[in-house]
């Protein structure tokens, strides 16, 4: 390794924040940028996608043996890092420890994005690190649930690759709580599109009194939505929505007679559109948009109720056919 007291910046950091100061110079030495003096230690503290790339970064800036750095690894049960990475709330942290550990040398905490953070430091003795921890539990989950931390703690360089790995399996788990809030927002997306169906009366009627037709376009991209408006013209009636939530309120209030429907939808996927669709209006009358017309798609589409499928590139015939079938008068 080089010169411990002025190593190479972070490699696998790319934050602004890291580059303004040398994580390890030496306090009482002078600063070597000219006769500069050094500023004091202080405790940074950094959150998200940020804080993992700190921690990624600072454990890749030590391949040989660091003696004093240590890196504590804090589990708090119930601990938000989101909440925790406010403005008030990080300068909380960032002034607790200097009130538990004197700084020689630059301090982080980070505030992992699956909710676990880590803090280092220098810190050459063992002892004063179990108050550390314990009050910094205190302080983001309450006194109640700081004896429930679960706490690594591990010198840089010796203990490089239980760190490095500590830090893969955090990315693993952030990618699995971003699928899961991913599902769980589309679910609740879902709900709210089936509660506008549920609570709008459908009129059958108005179909019947229809000197034209209407179609509705349910298509997010706003190039391929004017093609379609484009390409059928004047001889229907044209309403577009971008999203399954604007669809439904369509719907309900034009009882269009063709529906054509995106597969891929920003909130809600169109299969589970065209299911509420059919579900709600068993007369409904839905063609299925896609790019990618695969086995797998069709088969849903049809079970789903849909009525058709159109793959790209899309034509006026293709569209017209499409409007003739479920109006043959069209």
């Amino acid at each position: 390794m080089s010169d411990p007291r002025k190593p190479n910046l972070l490699a696998n950091t790319v934050t602004s924040t890291l580059t303004l100061f040398d994580p390890f110079w030496n306090a009482g030495q002078a600063w070597r940028k000219g006769s500069e003096a050094a500023p004091p230690p202080r405790c940074h503290v950094v959150a998200s996608r940020e804080a993992l790339e700190t921690l990624e970064g600072l454990v890749s800036q030590f391949q040989d043996p660091a003696p004093g750095w240590k890196a504590l690894l804090l589990a708090p049960p119930t601990f938000q890092s989101r909440h925790w990475a406010q403005p008030a709330q990080r300068s909380q942290l960032a002034g607790l420890i200097p009130t538990l550990v004197t700084l020689e040398r630059d301090a982080w905490v980070m505030l992992l994005p699956d909710n676990r953070l880590a803090l280092v430091l220098y810190h050459p003795a063992k002892e004063g690190l179990v108050k550390l921890v314990n009050c910094v539990a205190a302080l983001v989950v309450g006194e109640d649930e700081a004896p429930r931390t679960t706490v690594m703690v591990a010198d840089l360089g010796q203990s490089a690759l239980a760190l490095k790995s500590w830090a893969k399996s955090c990315e693993v788990r952030l990618q699995a709580a971003r699928a899961e809030e991913a599902k769980f927002i589309q679910q609740r997306q879902l709900e709210s599109v089936q509660q506008i169906l549920l609570a709008s009366p459908l009129s059958h009627k108005q179909r019947s009194q229809r000197a034209t037709p209407l179609v509705m376009i349910v298509e997010d991209d706003p190039s391929t939505g004017l093609l379609l408006e484009t390409l059928l013209g004047s001889t229907v009636q044209v309403v577009v929505a971008k999203h399954a939530e604007a669809a439904a309120q369509l719907y309900a209030r034009h009882m269009p007679d063709v529906v054509f429907l995106d597969i891929g939808l920003p909130d809600v996927d169109g299969l589970s559109l065209l299911k509420l669709l059919t579900t709600t209006d068993n007369t409904a009358h839905v063609v299925m948009l896609t790019a990618n017309a695969t086995q797998a798609n069709l088969t849903t589409a049809t079970q789903a109720g849909a009525k058709g499928f159109l793959a790209k590139p899309f034509t006026r015939d293709k569209l017209q056919q499409a409007i003739t079938k479920a109006c043959p008068k069209a």
